[in-house]
């Protein structure tokens, strides 16, 4: 259940990246990805996880438990990365933001990208 989830977030560690990581994601409704694209931030990282916020209005913030369609738009690529999987576990402390697990893998040049941009202290 969903106390499990916060647990986890709470013991996983979310690092900080350097500069946010702009990307575009569409709700997963059923089997059908929606059309409609909002576009949104990474913030910070952790194993399987990230922080996102979105440039939306809160009620169009997707739900928890919602799956959607990541493509990260990473620095000096001219196109966006291949699609990423992912479920909203929770909304952020702030409003707009998201926590998301990856459910599908992230490649590794891309894994190596975002590795990249984690800033460590």
């Amino acid at each position: 259940g969903s106390q499990n989830d916060m647990a986890t977030i709470r013991l996983e560690v979310f690092l900080p990246l350097w500069e946010a990581i702009p990307l575009r994601y569409a709700v997963i409704e059923g089997k059908h990805v929606n059309d409609e694209q909002y576009l949104g931030r990474l913030v910070k990282l952790s194993a399987k996880s990230a922080l996102i916020c979105c440039e939306v209005k809160n009620d169009c913030l997707p739900e928890p438990l919602t799956n959607i369609k990541l493509n990260l738009v990473m620095p000096n690529h001219s196109e966006a990365s291949e699609d990423l999987y992912a479920k909203v576990l929770s909304q952020g402390i702030d409003e707009n933001c998201l926590y998301i697990r990856f459910t599908s893998s992230i490649p590794d040049k891309l894994k190596a990208h975002l590795v990249a941009h984690i800033k460590l202290e």
